[in-house]
């Protein structure tokens, strides 16, 4: 196995979660944005937002913005659908842990937030280790966007 299989499968594997993800909120947008419009609007805000992500996850100099801003956005929408589901979310909007169809279909953008998230917890730890300096002289060496880029 290369050194490299472990990386390249953690990027595809985030990569396939980002496209489901988007797919699950572009199909439930119309019925958020009937139910209560900025909820809809977040959804759309949100898909554009992973959509750049995976753009830049495809790019061989941007990828490490790319990982940033893919975590970034679902722990993002992770918050948002426990914190619609318990406390609540502004003008009253709050949802239930029923078993609807659009409910399962939130349980798979759970699933996978969680995935992109751990894929880019991973390659960053794998960067941080594989590209730290091998001495103090070694500083000035910038390793954690090159070590990402994979």
């Amino acid at each position: 196995m290369s050194s490299t299989s472990g990386p390249s499968l953690a990027r595809w594997t985030a990569l396939t979660a980002l496209e489901l993800n988007i797919g699950v909120h572009a199909a439930l947008t119309p019925m958020h944005l009937d139910e209560m419009f900025y909820i809809g609007v977040l959804f759309c805000v949100g898909n554009a937002v992973l959509f750049l992500a995976m753009a830049l996850l495809m790019s061989e100099r941007r990828r490490a913005l790319g990982w940033l801003l893919a975590a970034a956005t679902s722990a993002a929408e992770l918050a948002a659908f426990v914190a619609s589901r318990t406390v609540g979310l502004p003008r009253g909007y709050h949802e239930t842990w029923t078993a609807q169809p659009e409910d399962l279909l939130g349980l798979v953008c759970v699933a996978t937030d969680v995935i992109v998230i751990v894929a880019a917890a991973y390659l960053t730890r794998r960067a941080l280790r594989v590209g730290a300096p091998a001495s103090p002289l070694d500083r000035n060496r910038s390793s954690l966007p090159a070590a990402l880029s994979m």
